[in-house]
This record gives C-alpha cells, structure tokens and sequence, in this order.
C-alpha cells in the first residue's frame, strides 16, 4: 500500500516538474521575442542603374532685347503695351520728326541747287572737252571746266539728304526680333535718350538655364544631349531639354563649367525667372547588384538578416541614384537587408521583420 502510495506522487512530481520546465522554456521564448528588435528589410537585387547629377537654376529667354533710341527725341507715339505680341520689323514707337521734316526740306533744296549746278558744270565740261580735243583751247581751260563740277558739291548735298533720312528712319522704333512685350517705359510726349531702353521684348519660345558644373563631372557630360528638365511652378509635366552648349573652360571666379540648356516653349508654359531643375546623366551600368539607400548605416555598414540576428556587413558603393546604390562587394543577390530600424542594431542583434508602414 505504501508503495503505491509513493508511486502515485513520483508520478505527480515528474508531471509537475514537466509543466515547470515547459512554462520556464516558454517564458524564455516569449522573452527572446520580446527583446527582438523590428525591423523593415528589403531584398538586393540585380537591375540596371544610372547615376545623374540635378542641376539647378533660373528660366531667361534666349532672346531678351532691351530696345534703347539710336537718337534722342520727343515721344509722339506709342504703339504697344506690356503682352502684347511682335513681329520683327513691328513698329514699337515713334518719335517726332517735324525738326527733322525741316532739316530735310533744306537738304533737299540744296541738293537740289548742287544737282542743277553738276548738270550744267557738267554739260560745259563735255563741250570743253571737244574743244581741247579740236586744239581750240588750253589744257587749263579744260582743267577750270573739270574743277567746276567737283566744285559744285553734289556728293556732299546727297550725303546731307541722306544722313537726315538716316535720322528720320532711327525716329521709327521698331522689334528687331518676334516675341512679346515684356515692358514699356514710354508715354506720348515724354524724351526719350539714347542710354535708357524704352521697350523689352522677349521671345519665349526658346527658354534657357544657365548653370555649370564641377570638374569632377564635365567629361560626363555631352552637348546636344536631350535632358529631363523639371519645373516646380508649372506642375507635374517633365520638359525636354538639350544640352546647348558646354565652356571649354572653367569660369576663373568660380571654378566650374558654365553649361547652358535650352528648353522649348512654344505653348508658354514656362515663363523667365522660373526655377528649374535639370537631370544629367552621369554613367550607366547594367546588371549591377542594388540594395535601398536608406538601408546603409554608418559609413558604407548594411546590416543582413539571417537566422533572425543582425549581421552588419562592411559594402563597396559604386553608383548611386537618388533611391538606390550599387553595391560592389560585401552583399550578393537576394540578401534580406535592414531598411529601417537599424539606428538600434548591432553586431549579432536579435530582430523580428515587421511589414512596412504605409
């Protein structure tokens, strides 16, 4: 009886024993889970990559006159206003020419004294000649006829004509280019000088960004290139643009390359002194292995998952874009690498994966 007795409680003892053991195990489970640190990874993997540089800088228009008299005068007229649109040759504004009307009557009436004078100085010159040639008169004879015409002064009256219908012909101001009116500093009476512009005109069919770039990056760059070009203030739309040209030589001031990118503008949607951002190019590379970049730590440090603890990994960056970053060695295709959380880990670290948030 006794021994079945302590039977009964050795088996009650071991299965008590079992459910303290268990419970102890799963707390300690429960405890590693507990302590994991939740991370967000992503996979690497091979694709095709392209590194670019964003240059920056403000819409002018390719061509943007400034239209200053070529003689000084009285306003009499002023035919265009700010918007409106122009054809080369339009006339812009015009200045009073009734001095000049004077000046030009009297030019003309003493061109017209210096012509009668040519033709009959002229005329005696030809029959002097006959008779020098008959022997009828004297080689100074001849000589006095010829210096009658050259005395007359017909070349000087038509140059006087013709420098006054110069002046009357600069008092009409006129668009040397088609664009639009961008400004008028010019009203009907007012003087108008030969040092301050009275018109701008603009033509925005053509845009253009001046902006420039290191030494690092010049001999990546090619001309006649088709570039993305982004403008914050017209939307969303992604502009064509082409490399116009790049300065065989650095600027001595600021040590880089002036490049200049042309843009065009036929709906004008773009306006002058938008800021615009522009992507180059600067290499391409095929099959490259890429993790995130927000998933480097440190300095060039990845952490990889596997077996469910943090391995941190030293990388050799190549290039890079603004999402990605190839990775030369350290990491191969299809490692699970941390993208967030990683600020926590180190070295061994136990993690838990979570899914990202949106």
């Amino acid at each position: 009886m006794i021994k079945k007795n302590m039977l009964k409680f050795g088996i009650v003892f071991m299965f008590a024993l079992s459910l303290l053991v268990l419970a102890a195990c799963g707390k300690e489970v429960q405890t590693e889970e507990e302590n994991a640190i939740a991370v967000e990874v992503d996979k690497a993997v091979v694709t095709d990559m392209e590194a670019a540089m964003v240059l920056s800088g403000t819409l002018t228009a390719k061509e943007d006159v400034s239209i200053i008299p070529k003689v000084s005068g009285t306003i009499a007229k002023v035919y265009v206003s700010v918007g409106d649109k122009v054809s080369k040759g339009q006339t812009l504004v015009a200045l009073d020419k009734s001095d000049l009307q004077t000046q030009l009557a009297q030019a003309q009436a003493s061109y017209n004294t210096a012509k009668s004078a040519y033709n009959e100085a002229s005329t005696n010159l030809q029959r002097m000649q006959n008779l020098y040639n008959e022997g009828a008169i004297s080689l100074q004879q001849l000589e006095s006829a010829r210096g009658a015409v050259e005395r007359s002064g017909l070349d000087s009256a038509a140059a006087a004509v013709q420098m006054v219908r110069d002046q009357m012909n600069n008092m009409t101001i006129t668009s040397p280019i088609n664009g639009v009116v961008a400004a008028v500093n010019a009203q009907a009476g007012e003087m108008a000088g030969q040092q301050m512009p009275i018109v701008q005109v603009v033509n925005m069919n053509t845009l253009e960004v001046k902006t420039a770039v290191t030494e690092a990056n010049i001999n990546k760059i090619s001309a006649n290139k088709t570039v993305p070009v982004t403008v914050a203030s017209a939307g969303n739309t992604v502009f064509n643009g082409k490399v116009e040209s790049i300065a065989p030589a650095a600027d001595a001031q600021t040590m880089t390359y002036p490049v200049v990118v042309t843009i065009p503008n036929a709906e004008h949607v773009l306006k002058p002194g938008m800021f615009a951002e522009i992507k180059l190019s600067t290499q391409k590379k095929a099959g490259v292995i890429a993790i995130p970049k927000v998933a480097i730590s440190g300095i060039d440090v990845v952490y990889v998952v596997r077996d469910n603890k943090a391995t941190a990994v030293n990388i050799e960056k190549g290039i890079e874009n603004d999402s990605f970053v190839e990775v030369l060695s350290g990491i191969a295709e299809g490692d699970v690498v941390v993208t967030k959380g990683q600020n926590l880990l180190y070295d061994g670290a136990l993690v838990r994966i979570v899914e990202p948030q949106a």
